[in-house]
């Protein structure tokens, strides 16, 4: 696993690597003592790693803000 970068509210992106199957890449958020998965990808080009980065943050920052908004009443969970 490699860490890949830090955003300014503490998460970090680190990438997993599997070693099978011509390569796959899984990317996880390490946030508040807690990891979460995002996605999984096959090995990208070194230039396609920026993109898959942003992809990673997004996702993982929609369902923590959508977590949030249930605890505050915010959202239905319906």
């Amino acid at each position: 696993m490699r860490f890949l970068e830090s955003d300014r509210y503490g998460a970090k992106l680190h990438e997993l690597k599997v070693h099978s199957d011509g390569g796959l890449r899984i990317y996880v958020v390490e946030f508040d003592n807690k990891w979460f998965a995002t996605h999984g990808v096959k090995k990208v080009k070194d230039s396609r790693v920026p993109a898959e980065v942003a992809k990673a943050f997004g996702i993982f920052y929609e369902w923590h803000d959508y977590q949030k908004g249930l605890e505050n009443g915010r959202v239905s969970d319906k």
